[in-house]
């Protein structure tokens, strides 16, 4: 089963603690090197990656500032 899934971060939650980059199985997450109104740096999608859908990283998140959308065909 594949799909298309794109992962959306609310820069207003994310801490930057980096829990997703690091329970990602695939690496889709990079930091940004931007930074949120708060000062912390917020991850985004590596495009050039193919993210699976496990949705490990909205799981991990402890601020709930992860959303992968997209559905599994």
């Amino acid at each position: 089963m594949r799909g298309t899934f794109k992962i959306v971060i609310d820069a207003k939650w994310c801490k930057g603690c980096g829990l997703c980059l690091a329970e990602c199985p695939k690496d889709v997450l990079q930091w940004s090197g931007a930074r949120s109104a708060k000062g912390y740096n917020v991850p985004v999608q590596d495009e050039t990656k193919v993210c699976t859908g496990c949705r490990l990283c909205e799981l991990i998140c402890p601020d709930q500032a992860i959303r992968v959308e997209g559905e599994r065909q």
